[in-house]
């Protein structure tokens, strides 16, 4: 009798093709399989009980077999756009069960293994495209992988000046594109979504916190806040350890604070809002020559790390 000696592994993946032989071909023997091939050798796709026959002069044999193909994981995720410097959530549409692991490649050096991992593309202020890969295996070393371009847009910056002028004080964002959208948060209650707005306040002095968020053609946003103190009484300031003196000058003007700060600077406006001084990089006692300036009344907005300080001076 002929001796069947089968030579496959009977777990392959799904979506394959399993080759099967009963050895070198012999023409004393004839073959039949249960996919209706008749040669020594032959593949089968489908998983199932199977069976082959082999013939010759002497009689047959027969040889039953299962195959059990393995279960292809799908890889997919979905490529939304995201903003840089914010973290965002990859969207993992793959196959989950257990014994499957993934593999992330996100275009920047990042390696993750997580199903959902969250990350960050760090902030340049330059849109870019990353190529993410997503790399799908389960325990019998079935795998499949994908790879999808990831648009990073920019994250506008909400950083603003203020500039006070008695208890009214105008608003005015570094980043100014029609395109953009801006919504305020004077601190007080009131809100704006104007580009540019001004505010007035309805007490004679305070410190506000306000915010503007601001957000792109692309749906990125960020939130800047700062403090903003106005005074009609200079008197006020010194409260806050500032001192501005003499008031009223005839051309010299002192600013003195109670501790330095690295980060200060000081601005004048007329009573037309029109900016006729500045001065960055205060001392902790600076004296300032502004002897140029017609007599009249000015506004002095002082910012010292990044709070706005504001109240009045004479020149005579």
């Amino acid at each position: 009798l002929p001796k069947i000696t089968l030579d496959s592994v009977y777990n392959p993946c799904q979506g394959s093709t399993l080759p099967l032989s009963v050895g070198k071909p012999n023409n004393q023997e004839k073959y039949l399989w249960s996919n209706n091939a008749t040669t020594a050798a032959t593949t089968y796709n489908l998983s199932g009980n199977h069976w082959v026959q082999v013939s010759n002069n002497c009689g047959s044999e027969f040889q039953y077999f299962k195959i059990a193909f393995a279960t292809k994981p799908k890889a997919a995720f979905n490529n939304t756009d995201v903003c840089e410097g914010q973290d965002f959530v990859l969207d993992n549409q793959s196959t989950q069960a257990k014994g499957i692991s993934y593999i992330w490649r996100l275009g920047d050096g990042t390696l993750d293994s997580g199903f959902a991992p969250v990350h960050t593309y760090k902030k340049t202020g330059n849109a870019r495209t990353f190529l993410v890969s997503l790399h799908v295996a389960s325990s019998k070393d079935c795998a499949d992988s994908i790879t999808l371009p990831i648009n990073v847009n920019i994250t506008p910056d909400a950083s603003f000046d203020a500039a006070a002028q008695n208890k009214t004080v105008f608003f005015t964002p570094k980043n100014i594109d029609n395109q953009n959208t801006y919504k305020w948060n004077f601190g007080d209650g009131d809100s704006s979504t104007a580009q540019q707005p001004n505010h007035t306040y309805k007490a004679d002095s305070g410190t506000y916190t306000v915010c503007l968020t601001l957000s792109n053609a692309a749906n990125c946003s960020s939130t800047q806040c700062q403090q903003v103190h106005f005074s009609v009484s200079i008197n006020d300031l010194k409260a806050q350890g500032i001192a501005i003196y003499p008031n009223p000058t005839n051309g010299e003007l002192t600013i003195e604070f109670s501790s330095q700060s690295a980060n200060s600077s000081i601005f004048l406006y007329n009573t037309l809002g029109q900016q006729v001084f500045e001065h960055h990089h205060l001392s902790s006692k600076q004296s300032l020559d502004i002897s140029h300036l017609n007599k009249g009344v000015y506004w002095v907005n002082l910012v010292v790390d990044g709070v706005v300080w504001s109240s009045k001076v004479v020149v005579y």
